[in-house]
């Protein structure tokens, strides 16, 4: 009947660290609330009577790589060498000195879950416990299943008892775990946390147990949308035109060892975007938060250049709350300035910052411990006859002048007349987007740097038709129409790889390398020409004008001499012709 009971007592013991061991926050890939195989034991034969020497291995198994693992044993073994068993049972931690001493456990063979959340939030406490932080990484699994990726195993050797472990210095949200430490003797006769004598003429195994980490990793997925609110991978947009974002996250479920907590979602616009302060919304699992639902969710500010929600702590640690994880979805939109906008390889950027608590208890400054996680979106407009990347001076950055208006005038050298373009300012330009109607306009510039060329801004990609509006006095109508294509391809990360810009069949592609911190560090230009040939510079299509025939000057004989004798030609003519016509009559 005792060796019954005894068996009994392990079974229960090994059912309450299994189930303290299994956290409330499941991996973003694994159901929440599912019960866990029965985990693996890690046996170290010992010979003799037990000590405080014996040790076992604990593997702390789907840990994120180069996390802190830390154990802290809140129930110790207690040995007696001078008896003949060696090993008499367990006893709670102690924090203090002496008389003052406090138990950190009420009973030592069944912690309660409030125990365990007192100790995991209570700094002081855990430094006086007993700490091992020696455990070490296995190898990191790259491959596999998603919820394996970047994924470890930690182990290190502990002694008999009841030890804590907490997982920090990393994205993950982990809740602490309990796992339990205990001797078994090899007749299977089992001396579990509940006590008694160990016979020490037998040979004794210390066992320790595989424990599976489960986690949460929030994490902030920043994208551009329709306006219908689908997914798209159309980043580029016309000035004065609407921006559509959506961010997705989550709220995280904290357990019951989380006293404190901290979700926070900052959005942060560059100056090419202003928030139009009233599209904000926000869902959770897929329901809007409308009305006086608000003030009991979260708090809102707004600026020109984002916004911050911040969420009510009561109502991240609600009983619903601390059971699953929520799905937070924010929408809104933005409009793309006329006069700020970033134009070409120049992004108008839109950052997400996430911020959560990652850990229990608080810092030195009575704060609850965070994390931050980030993602950036990128709207691009376009130009020609601009700088490809916003006002650098690099020395790749020039003006890229696609576009030169300029009069036709006529040389003669060695008897060989030709004819070229010079620039002219003051011509004006239409750009039509042809799909939108859209109208753009410019003048052709008369600064001496760019005199000749035409600079238009903040357009969508797309295909337009372009036409001269007014000529320079002096000057005649090119009344030719050009069709202007602008396309472009991005890379997975949302940053412009490159554009093209086709005017009347030629086109020049330009190219951008990035650095580690995404900023663009130059640009290759390509043109291929008409015939399909490629150069590695820009052909520029002139659009050419000539002057109108000359008028006379202000008080000059100018041409009337000659207007009057033709007129006089003709009197005399009409009048020998009737005299002619009357001598034949008679």
């Amino acid at each position: 009947m005792k060796k019954m009971k005894k068996i009994l007592g392990l079974v229960l013991a090994m059912a309450m660290v299994l189930g303290m061991s299994v956290t409330a926050l499941a991996d973003e890939n694994d159901q929440q609330g599912q019960t866990p195989a029965a985990p693996a034991t890690n046996s170290t034969t010992i010979t003799g009577k037990p000590s405080a020497d014996d040790k076992a291995d604990v593997t702390i198994k789907n840990v994120e790589a180069n996390a802190t693992v830390t154990a802290y044993r809140i129930v110790n073994p207690v040995y007696d060498a001078n008896s003949a068993e060696g090993f008499k049972g367990y006893e709670s931690a102690k924090v203090g000195e002496g008389d003052a001493a406090i138990s950190i456990v009420a009973t030592a063979t069944a912690p309660t879950a409030e125990e365990i959340t007192d100790i995991a939030a209570d700094s002081s406490v855990l430094t006086a416990l007993t700490s091992e932080s020696g455990f070490t990484q296995g190898e990191v699994k790259t491959t596999g299943d998603a919820d394996e990726k970047g994924k470890a195993d930690y182990t290190a050797k502990l002694g008999a008892g009841y030890w804590l472990v907490l997982i920090t210095g990393t994205a993950d949200v982990y809740n602490p775990m309990l796992v339990g430490v205990y001797y078994a003797n090899a007749s299977g006769d089992n001396n579990t946390l509940e006590g008694g004598i160990l016979d020490s003429n037998s040979s004794f195994t210390i066992n320790g147990v595989d424990v599976y980490a489960k986690s949460t990793k929030p994490s902030v997925d920043k994208k551009i949308v329709d306006k219908n609110g689908n997914a798209t991978t159309d980043f580029d947009v016309a000035t004065e035109e609407t921006v559509y974002f959506q961010i997705d996250t989550v709220i995280p479920s904290y357990s019951e060892e989380y006293e404190n907590a901290t979700v926070k979602v900052k959005d942060e616009l560059s100056e090419g975007l202003t928030l139009n302060q009233d599209s904000v919304k926000v869902y959770v699992d897929n329901t809007e938060i409308t009305g006086e639902a608000i003030e009991k969710t979260y708090e809102i500010t707004k600026a020109a250049n984002g916004f911050t929600i911040t969420f009510k702590k009561d109502y991240i640690l609600s009983d619903e709350g601390r059971k699953t994880v929520r799905n937070v979805v924010v929408k809104y939109d933005a409009t793309l300035d006329k006069d700020k906008a970033g134009i070409n390889f120049d992004p108008n950027t839109n950052k997400a910052t996430l911020t959560y608590t990652n850990k229990p208890g608080t810092d030195a400054n009575g704060e609850p411990y965070t994390n931050e996680t980030e993602d950036i979106t990128y709207t691009y407009t376009f130009g020609i006859d601009v700088r490809p990347y916003g006002d650098s001076d690099a020395t790749w950055n020039t003006i890229t002048k696609e576009l030169l208006k300029g009069e036709v005038v006529s040389e003669t050298v060695n008897g060989v007349t030709t004819t070229k373009i010079v620039p002219l300012g003051g011509a004006e330009f239409e750009l039509k987007n042809t799909a939108t109607n859209k109208v753009y306009t410019s003048t052709s510039s008369n600064e001496e740097e760019t005199k000749g060329y035409l600079s238009f801004k903040g357009l969508d990609a797309g295909s337009y038709t372009l036409k001269e509006t007014k000529a320079p006095e002096g000057f005649s109508l090119n009344t030719k129409e050009y069709a202007v294509e602008i396309s472009a391809n991005y890379n997975e990360d949302g940053t412009l790889k490159d554009y093209t810009i086709t005017i009347d069949g030629v086109s020049t592609t330009y190219k951008a390398t990035y650095d580690e911190n995404k900023t663009v560090t130059g640009i290759q230009t390509e043109t291929q020409k008409e015939d399909g040939t490629t150069v590695t510079e820009i052909i520029t299509t002139e659009i050419p004008n000539t002057r109108l025939s000359s008028l006379p000057s202000t008080g000059g004989i100018g041409t009337t001499i000659f207007t009057i004798g033709g007129c006089a030609i003709m009197i005399i003519a009409a009048g020998l012709y009737f005299v002619s016509r009357r001598k034949s009559g008679k």
